[in-house]
């Protein structure tokens, strides 16, 4: 269901960017013909350098800032976050985890004046594992102001940076964060890897040792 309204949700915006109507340029003008999607990828670069930077300083507000108030958040292994309110939450709760670096890296991005998709990589650092992963991020103009109407993300699964040896051979542990739920707060999760294929074994705790 999270992943049938988001890509709704995309195709919604390529419609629009498919547009011919007259749109506010980045710089906040109006203009039926130009746009300059240049311009733009920088304007979103430096706004996806504030969304890393105040993740590291856990600044919750500057990360509320960067989005709309209907914006809709769909994290990894966990229920879309809709709303402010409910992203402000999410992001409460993952910082938790103790984030040290962050960077995001445009690799496509597409739109017009009003809309833009922003297709990347990120490398995100917190409670001492590196992860490596993807994400799109669909931008809304408002008030000469670009903000995030929509994210999805995930880690690579093939990610070697995010796995700590258990013990010599093929065995390794793969850490990932386990956003809250209702019934458990926010956790790492430590998941043995035997040759690359996650295991029916799974620990809360790096103290934790697999026997096999």
């Amino acid at each position: 269901m999270i992943r049938r309204t988001f890509f709704q949700s995309l195709s919604l915006v390529a419609t629009l960017v498919g547009g011919c109507a007259p749109r506010p340029n980045p710089e906040g003008g109006r203009d039926a013909s130009v746009f300059d999607v240049e311009a733009t990828r920088n304007v979103i670069a430096q706004q996806n350098k504030q969304f890393c930077s105040a993740h590291v300083a856990g600044d919750v507000a500057a990360i509320d800032a960067l989005f709309l108030p209907d914006a809709r958040s769909y994290p990894p292994g966990a229920a879309a976050a809709v709303g402010i309110e409910a992203i402000h939450d999410l992001t409460v709760d993952f910082l938790k985890s103790g984030i040290t670096a962050c960077r995001e890296e445009t690799t496509v991005l597409y739109g017009n004046a009003e809309f833009v998709v922003d297709e990347g990589t990120y490398v995100l650092t917190y409670g001492g594992v590196t992860e490596r992963g993807k994400y799109i991020n669909v931008w809304k103009q408002v008030d000469r102001s670009w903000r995030i109407q929509a994210n999805i993300w995930n880690a690579a699964p093939s990610d070697s940076t995010s796995m700590a040896p258990l013990r010599a051979g093929a065995i390794r542990a793969v850490q990932r964060f386990v956003p809250p739920t209702a019934e458990a707060p926010p956790a790492f999760v430590l998941q043995a890897v035997w040759r690359g294929k996650p295991t029916s074994a799974s620990l809360t705790a790096p103290s934790h040792v697999i026997t096999l």
